[in-house]
C-alpha cells in the first residue's frame, strides 16, 4: 500500500502534465526530472519512507523501487481511508491512449412540415416536436499529449 505522503509528489506530477504539450513533452520530463530529483546519498534520509515520486529513465534511483502499483495508473488523493491502495480498471500500457465512448440522450426539436403521401400507411415519416435518440459516441482516443514518468516508491 502507498503512503499517504506519496500523493504529493503525484498532484505535483499530474499538474505539470495536463499542462504539456506535444512539443514541450520532452522538455517536460526534463523539468519533472529536476522537480522530482533526490539527492540519493546522505540528503535521502530526508525522504519519507513510502513517498512515490516520478522518474524519467527506466530505473528508480539508490534507495527506490519500483511502485509497481502506481504503474499504468493515476494516483489520486482520497479523503476516506477504506479508500487508500484500492485500485480501479486495467492500468495503461506503455504509451497508449486508451480509446472510450460516452453514452449520449440528445433531444431535437424538429418542425412540423406538411407532406402529402399518394398512398402508404406511414403515419409519422415527418413527425416534428421532440426526437429522443439514445446510444453512444464512437470509441476515440483523447489525443492528449502526456509524459510517461516511472513511478518510484522510498524504502
Amino acid at each position: 500500500m502507498l503512503a499517504a505522503g506519496a500523493l504529493v509528489a503525484a498532484a505535483a506530477a499530474a499538474r505539470h502534465v495536463v499542462q504539456a504539450s506535444p512539443s514541450d513533452a520532452h522538455r517536460l520530463a526534463h523539468h519533472l526530472d529536476d522537480v522530482h530529483r533526490f539527492d540519493v546519498g546522505a540528503g535521502d534520509d530526508d525522504v519519507p519512507r513510502g513517498m512515490v515520486a516520478y522518474f524519467t529513465g527506466a530505473t528508480c534511483p539508490g534507495s527506490w523501487q519500483r511502485a509497481d502499483l502506481a504503474s499504468g495508473r493515476i494516483i489520486v488523493a482520497v479523503t476516506d481511508p477504506i479508500a487508500v491502495g484500492r485500485t480501479i480498471g486495467v492500468p495503461l500500457a506503455a504509451a497508449e491512449d486508451r480509446t472510450h465512448t460516452h453514452a449520449m440522450a440528445p433531444t431535437m426539436k424538429l418542425p412540423i412540415k406538411s407532406i402529402s403521401g399518394a398512398d402508404g400507411s406511414n403515419n409519422q415519416g415527418a413527425g416534428g416536436g421532440d426526437q429522443a435518440i439514445h446510444g453512444d459516441t464512437a470509441a476515440a482516443p483523447s489525443g492528449l499529449p502526456f509524459v510517461q514518468l516511472t513511478a518510484c516508491v522510498r524504502q
